[in-house]
């Protein structure tokens, strides 16, 4: 309860800063069932999961009486509806390019974070996503994240930590190999400049902060995400991407571009 005093009448406002959640602590993607996917940010004060399943999306938690009505089971919304909703009660959770300047924050290569967005919203039906504590470090034309087969068609809840590989989604012509070697292995032009790769790094609890971006041995460079977890994956899950909801997956994608964890997670 918030009780106080004025001396004279007139228009008061009570004002909250817009990044009193950011920046985002973690983040994580990963699929309940075949048809319905979780996407969780940790955020400064609340952990907001949202659970997505075709056009719309509902909001499960955090457990608050301000946010009692939005957190109803039947309760689903449009993502920018229900983010709009949140920013009213006090939670604000899609920031912009003045929140990322209040911050010192500088983000990703906006072909970079729409790539990423694409390739999870469409892998998520087999894949735990999660973020990465090297990924701020990688610099603008570079992401990273963590990614692994789920377990829940087989009985697994929960993936160990060591399980998890390493995606870099970078540049290419940004990349070291461009910058070493110039033309050796450029990608043709109709394929657009962004590649996806399995590096040999792995996250660590320890206060390492460089992140060996080789690729894995026997893997290689792919186009789009899809084709590298193919690598290390079982065909059963690729199956299930094919066979994905095409609405569940534009619905995720809405989710992470408003949201834009690729950005606006930091560690620090």
């Amino acid at each position: 309860i918030l009780s106080f005093s004025i001396n004279s009448m007139g228009i008061y406002a009570l004002l909250q800063s817009r990044c009193t959640d950011y920046c985002y602590r973690e983040w994580s993607v990963s699929p309940t069932s075949s048809a319905e996917i979780i996407y969780s940010i940790k955020t400064q004060r609340f952990l907001v999961e949202f659970v997505v399943q075709g056009p719309t999306c509902r909001l499960i938690s955090p457990d608050l009486p301000e946010l009692s009505n939005l957190t109803c089971d039947d309760q689903a919304y449009h993502p920018a509806y229900l983010l709009g909703q949140l920013s009213r009660r006090g939670i604000h959770l899609m920031p912009s390019d003045r929140d990322a300047k209040a911050l010192n924050l500088k983000g990703k290569d906006a072909q970079i974070t729409n790539r990423v967005h694409k390739d999870i919203s469409m892998c998520a039906f087999s894949f735990n996503f999660r973020s990465s504590k090297y990924n701020e470090l990688m610099g603008e034309h570079k992401a990273c994240f963590q990614a692994v087969e789920t377990g829940i068609y087989v009985g697994v809840e929960q993936r160990l930590d060591d399980e998890y590989h390493i995606f870099c989604t970078e540049n290419d012509t940004k990349s070291a190999s461009a910058m070493n070697a110039p033309n050796s292995a450029k990608l043709p032009e109709k394929c657009g400049d962004i590649k996806c790769s399995l590096v040999r790094g792995k996250e660590t609890a320890s206060n390492e902060v460089i992140l060996d971006t080789h690729i894995l041995e026997g893997m290689r460079s792919t186009l789009q995400l899809f084709p590298s977890l193919q690598q290390i994956s079982t065909p059963e899950s690729s199956q299930r991407i094919v066979d994905g909801c095409p609405l569940t997956s534009q619905t995720l994608n809405d989710l992470l571009s408003l949201t834009k964890p690729i950005d606006f997670t930091s560690v620090k």
